[in-house]
């Protein structure tokens, strides 16, 4: 199946049914599908089929219109957020070869081209970019099937339908965001693209558009859940949550804001797509669990290494992969995440899981977000870098929390610095952009220096 092989279909049964919204504009089926033949009749005078092309623009809208329409005409779209810097954009087309970039810059031929190309399941339609945590963004293949039949796992699982109006927070570049608006608009439901990085705004648009479902990272739900002065929302029925594991007070928190809500979480990749999931009850009955494997995919463990055999692998991961996430499995089926294994401190011979020693600083401090990463030392080859994002107010024991680390972590041995975020930073994907807080590490002095 293609990802919009039901878009016809849709538009000939409700050609009035608004499905994209953003803004003050609005698009129905009839409209959608209209300008996506239109457009990729035009681009087909500039591309061919398997051309690679890169689009960048500032207005969703126009972003997922290009992104069907250079599919439909037989390329490969890469969508890349529109504020990435000038010299990043340019390495990645170079070295991926490109044929073509379109940004807000780029004006549609006016002639149309050859005729549309014969598009198949097994064809390659998009090059996701992953977020990395140093060096360049990698180019991740992904075919029509390896998207598509997840789809009726996504509706069951995540409770969505038809009738579900679902809002978007942020760049479509971020991979995730893509499959949540690409999944519900092939089963022909209404996607609402937030104006706003403001939770206020948020909280406004769901109101406003009738939002049924949300799909956010779990620092945005945080956020969320903060507003002030808010009332609960009964329009909500779904929501779901990737990129990282929500913690229980948070999703308290958010239940008692949306009390009509199911709850899933789920974990997955560029790579993999869907790995496994949880609901509420799963999380508050094993927390540290990222849940139970996914339909149709089977997991295997060699010395915590985990691999993955699933029909909604990447083009060139199929049949079964590892991209080194490490973990075990209990009596139970759940499936638990230590780590990376290619993201091991090593600090004089000890040997540091950054995600071990995040869990554990969150609990011990009840803080929302901590970030753990190394830094070279020439001595003990890395130094361990707490970064605690805490309020300046917030009193915290600096040799409370060395001794912590140094006697219940075992990290006795270990060279320790800690450092004071009032926010940390974060990606496109609103997950910790480790590689940005390596550079500011290098300029910050830590409390315990």
């Amino acid at each position: 199946m293609l990802i919009y092989e039901n878009f016809a279909l849709q538009a000939k049964l409700t050609p009035k049914k608004v499905c994209l919204v953003y803004a003050q504009h609005q698009i129905t089926w009839q409209e959608l599908v209209s300008t996506i033949d239109q457009t990729a009749l035009a681009l087909t005078s500039q591309i061919k089929k398997g051309d690679r092309i890169l689009i960048s623009l500032n207005n969703p809208l126009t972003m997922l219109i290009m992104f069907y329409a250079v599919i439909q005409a037989g390329g490969i779209a890469t969508l890349m957020d529109a504020q990435t810097n000038l010299e990043v954009t340019q390495k990645i087309s170079k070295i991926y070869a490109y044929r073509l970039i379109i940004d807000d810059k780029y004006r549609l031929p006016s002639q149309k081209g050859q005729p549309l190309p014969q598009v198949d399941p097994q064809n390659i339609f998009m090059g996701a970019l992953t977020s990395g945590t140093s060096g360049l963004p990698k180019v991740i293949d992904r075919d029509h099937q390896s998207w598509s039949l997840s789809f009726p796992y996504q509706s069951s699982l995540f409770h969505l339908s038809s009738q579900d109006r679902l809002l978007i927070v942020g760049t479509l570049a971020y991979t995730a965001n893509l499959n949540a608006c690409v999944h519900l608009l092939a089963i022909g439901g209404t996607v609402v693209f937030s104006e706003s990085r403001q939770p206020q705004k948020w909280y406004f648009e769901i109101k406003k558009h009738a939002i049924s479902a949300l799909f956010m990272v779990p620092t945005n739900y945080r956020l969320l859940c903060k507003i002030k002065n808010k009332a609960i929302i009964t329009t909500v029925t779904s929501l779901v949550s990737g990129g990282a594991k929500i913690n229980l007070t948070d999703l308290k928190k958010l239940m008692q804001l949306f009390p009509n809500a199911n709850f899933t979480e789920y974990y997955g990749a560029s790579e993999l797509g869907y790995v496994t999931y949880a609901n509420a009850n799963d999380l508050k009955n094993k927390p540290n669990s990222v849940g139970k494997p996914f339909p149709q995919v089977t997991l295997s463990f060699n010395d915590q290494l985990i691999f993955v055999k699933s029909p909604f692998l990447a083009k060139h991961f199929q049949p079964t992969t590892s991209i080194g996430d490490l973990g075990t499995i209990d009596s139970d089926g759940y499936i638990y995440l230590l780590g990376r294994q290619n993201g091991l401190i090593n600090s004089g011979g000890i040997k540091i899981l950054p995600e071990e020693l995040e869990k554990a600083l969150i609990t011990y401090l009840q803080i929302s977000n901590v970030s753990v990463i190394g830094l070279p030392d020439a001595l003990r080859g890395e130094i361990v870098c707490i970064c605690l994002e805490i309020a300046s107010n917030t009193h915290l024991n600096k040799q409370h929390l060395l001794e912590f680390c140094r006697n219940k972590m075992n990290l006795r041995h270990c060279a320790l610095r800690i450092y004071r975020f009032k926010q940390l930073p974060l990606n496109i994907n609103d997950k910790v952009d480790k590689q940005l807080l390596r550079i500011i590490l290098k300029e910050k002095r830590s409390i315990n220096d």
